[in-house]
């Protein structure tokens, strides 16, 4: 016998359902998926990989970025949410502790990094000058010993 689920599921029609990859967690209860597919260019005839982003319904917060979900079309969520998590396909590798710290270390890194100027601005314009000064007289005495001959 058939449950209450079971015939709402069977009686609301079909919808539209992908699988992808999740590339953000970020958003409390929002998942953002990216989803490939393969075309062909309407001119060249040429298989072409396209990829949509979809943002995702995730009630309990299950998916992480890199796992493979299945997504199913539901009625709209919010002004940009319109899919809704079904199920984690595949769910992807967990970092262990110190490879995490290393990971954060290395985006702190590169976070506080700041292009190095040089001190005194007044001695690189200076020192700009003077070689392009030296460029334009090489370039000068080889064009006048052309003339001398």
């Amino acid at each position: 016998m058939a449950t209450v689920s079971d015939k709402k599921e069977s009686t609301r029609g079909r919808r539209h359902s992908f699988s992808g990859v999740v590339v953000s967690d970020k958003t409390n209860k929002t998942i953002v998926v990216s989803v490939e597919r393969l075309t062909r260019h309407p001119e060249y005839e040429k298989i072409v990989r396209r990829r949509s982003k979809f943002y995702v319904h995730d009630e309990n917060n299950e998916a992480a970025v890199g796992d493979i979900v299945e997504i199913m079309g539901t009625r709209r969520i919010s002004k940009q949410k319109r899919w809704r998590l079904v199920r984690i396909v595949k769910a992807a590798p967990k970092l262990g502790a110190a490879a995490q710290k290393a990971e954060t270390n290395m985006l702190q890194e590169d976070a506080s990094a700041k292009p190095v100027a040089p001190k005194n601005t007044e001695e690189a314009i200076a020192a700009k000058a003077a070689a392009l000064e030296a460029k334009a007289k090489a370039a000068a005495e080889p064009a006048a010993s052309e003339g001398e001959e």
